[in-house]
């Protein structure tokens, strides 16, 4: 069995919903760097392994060297004490269960599927009547959920009698659910539901959502469906499936998060015009208008974290074809080409030498005054183990914080309203 599914359970948003994603070599591809932040997560995820494993803690491995990819990573006191967090979840959760730890688990057995499809879950815990499917997101970016607000179109979703509303489950977490359910109903008898559990342990954030097992095996046929269309598309090549884009290809902003082909796809970039309600041709001269009805804002908005993806894309992609010499004639007529940015900041290249030369001209003027260190400075020495009581009972009341900008969220956040108002130059910029 190959070390990668090309259907992956981690890319399932993409190609659940966007069958054609699947058409293009960019997202089928094995070895493709994920990047520092990608490693940084596969050696946490090894870390807190080996701490449920062996029961031991993680700030036992402090100091040492994990490698993760193509990168090495130290484990600090600050990295083991997040991986702690996840450790400590878990545990509490498996009390009294069976627990699994990066277990394999396939979807062979269930319909549509075979052996090939397959992932490795963090964590899987058989309770008496239910399992629990835990997944460890190590990164500091945005908030992922177990759970979102179902909208009209929604392709799945059921009702939650906790939120009592409709609601999508997260597609990989319900991949692993269902990939799991058959080992979880080897250990236990009869289980009700599986509850998906996203931990962040650098934000402070754990989403979860109950997933009756009538629901889970409704989500079975829906993702089977996806996946044969997936792999048809996979079959036809990209340039059938741009032939075909109305049925294949779904631009959206899950979906197209992490594609990459989102640069060169049609229909992304139909839909960027169709929500800018403009022509590519003329753009450059005439930028569409800030729409000013709160109908066609409230539109406008939702479209703003999918352009925003699209043009990240497009950057990207264009750098990567000049620096390998391909030419791209911009607006000017010319090429694009690459040129020295703004200068680094002035650093001494030896300070012993810079040193020396700056007392015999200025003296004692050659050093700065002593400073007092800042809030986060001392924050950063102090606020350990085993100074975090001195910290919290010498320091912390030394601090104040200016109150946050008001931030423009969507309705369903479940942060309270800000109040006062503020002005409209003091606001952060728009948050998903």
């Amino acid at each position: 069995m190959s070390e990668h599914s090309v259907f992956a359970f981690s890319a399932s948003p993409r190609w659940i919903s966007c069958a054609g994603s699947m058409a293009y070599a960019e997202n089928t591809e094995e070895g493709v760097d994920g990047g520092v932040y990608a490693d940084e997560g596969t050696a946490a995820h090894a870390l807190a392994a080996a701490c449920l494993k062996f029961k031991v803690p993680a700030a036992n491995s402090i100091g040492v060297t994990i490698e993760a990819g193509k990168r090495r990573f130290e484990v600090t006191e600050e990295f083991a004490d997040h991986v702690q967090t996840y450790v400590n979840d878990v545990q509490r959760r498996a009390i009294g269960g069976y627990l699994m730890i990066e277990q394999r688990v396939t979807l062979e057995g269930v319909e549509g599927f075979d052996e090939t499809n397959y992932g490795t879950s963090d964590a899987i815990i058989a309770l008496p009547g239910y399992g629990v499917v835990e997944d460890l997101k190590f990164g500091m970016g945005e908030k992922v959920y177990a759970w979102e607000p179902a909208k009209d179109n929604s392709p799945f979703a059921f009702f939650n009698h906790e939120e009592s509303s409709e609601v999508v489950p997260n597609y990989q977490l319900m991949m692993y659910a269902l990939a799991c359910l058959a080992d979880i109903r080897l250990l236990i008898d009869d289980p009700k539901y599986i509850l998906i559990v996203i931990n962040q342990p650098r934000l402070g954030h754990i989403s979860e959502l109950r997933v009756p097992i009538a629901v889970l095996e409704r989500f079975a046929v829906f993702a089977a469906d996806a996946l044969s269309k997936s792999m048809l598309a996979m079959g036809l090549g990209a340039k059938a499936v741009e032939a075909k884009a109305e049925h294949y290809l779904n631009p959206g902003e899950k979906q197209c998060r992490w594609c990459r082909a989102l640069a060169r796809c049609p229909a992304a970039s139909a839909k960027v015009q169709k929500e800018l309600s403009a022509d590519f041709d003329t753009i450059e001269t005439d930028l569409p208008a800030v729409a000013v009805d709160p109908k066609r804002l409230a539109k406008a908005m939702a479209a703003v974290p999918f352009v925003s993806d699209w043009c990240r894309a497009v950057m990207a992609k264009a750098n990567e074809l000049v620096a390998a010499g391909t030419a791209i004639i911009g607006p000017d007529g010319k090429p694009y080409k690459f040129v020295e940015g703004k200068l680094g900041d002035r650093k001494w290249a030896d300070e012993k030498a810079a040193e020396a030369a700056l007392t015999g001209v200025l003296g004692d003027n050659a050093y700065q005054p002593k400073k007092i260190l800042t809030a986060s400075g001392a924050a950063k020495v102090l606020d350990k183990k085993k100074t975090a009581e001195t910290w919290k009972d010498v320091f912390a009341p030394l601090i104040k914080r200016a109150a946050g900008k008001p931030m423009l969220v969507m309705g369903s956040d479940p942060r309270a309203p800000f109040s006062p108002a503020a002005e409209s130059d003091e606001f952060e910029e728009l948050s998903e």
